[in-house]
């Protein structure tokens, strides 16, 4: 019996997934929740785990629970550094309990990835959660101000500042980063200490990675949900309807 095209291409796709999962098989989920995200995204959650060992990757998750997202970052990337130091991670993905995406949108991402060897932290194109929601790329804007990226750019864009709730990241940035600024620094709360009065914690954890040496990308074609924003894609494609709010660093 002779395969359909489209047969075919399922196959193919099956197959470049599984090789990816071979490639990185040592994939370390962070993943930091909070008990108010609603049930609807942790039951997405197991179900993209579960795909994950259905495609043979072997799979560290790191959980943190904690109302502020900062605390648990950090949290998170002590033990993650801890992880990579005593089993050496291939890859570690930054995912907020609080999105949601496809199992397409998280290889397009790996995909994308693993074609720019050059690239240690590769965003999707995260929005903001606004009635007119910003994409989290973030370009610089004189001096010290960002603006948000143009919703209407494609592709692979290198940017000044990204969001990290949807994101790749080689493990040597987690690692460098820990050993840099320590656990309680890796990231500040935007509310206090060096960084209060910053607007956007992800930006400032962005000019610190910035200091030693990384560069920012933001993958357009994987747009995650984030729970409580309608995605209004004629919005997205419509540069005219892009709110740029300038934060302050």
């Amino acid at each position: 019996m002779t395969k359909s095209p489209g047969n075919s291409i399922q196959a193919e796709l099956e197959k470049r997934r599984l090789d990816l999962a071979q490639k990185y098989a040592r994939f370390v989920l962070l993943l930091p929740t909070y008990k108010m995200v609603p049930t609807v995204t942790y039951q997405s959650m197991l179900a993209f785990i579960s795909n994950l060992y259905k495609y043979g990757f072997n799979l560290g998750l790191l959980m943190v629970d904690h109302t502020n997202v900062v605390a648990a970052r950090n949290k998170l990337a002590e033990n993650a550094h801890l992880i990579h130091t005593h089993e050496k991670a291939d890859i570690f993905a930054w995912i907020d309990s609080d999105h949601t995406w496809t199992m397409e949108d998280f290889f397009t991402l790996l995909r994308h990835f693993d074609q720019n060897p050059d690239i240690k932290i590769l965003s999707a194109r995260n929005l903001t959660r606004e009635r007119h929601p910003r994409c989290c790329g973030w370009e610089k804007y004189g001096e010290k101000d960002f603006i948000s990226m143009s919703p209407a750019l494609k592709g692979i864009q290198r940017v000044d500042a990204i969001g990290l709730g949807f994101c790749l990241m080689d493990p040597e940035v987690i690692v460098r980063m820990y050993e840099a600024y320590g656990v309680e620094q890796f990231m500040l709360d935007f509310n206090r200490g060096e960084a209060k009065g910053i607007v956007s914690e992800d930006i400032f954890w962005c000019s610190k990675a910035e200091r030693l040496g990384y560069k920012f990308y933001v993958d357009c074609d994987v747009v995650p949900g984030h729970y409580g924003v309608v995605v209004d894609k004629a919005f997205l494609g419509d540069f005219s309807g892009n709110i740029a709010t300038i934060t302050k660093v």
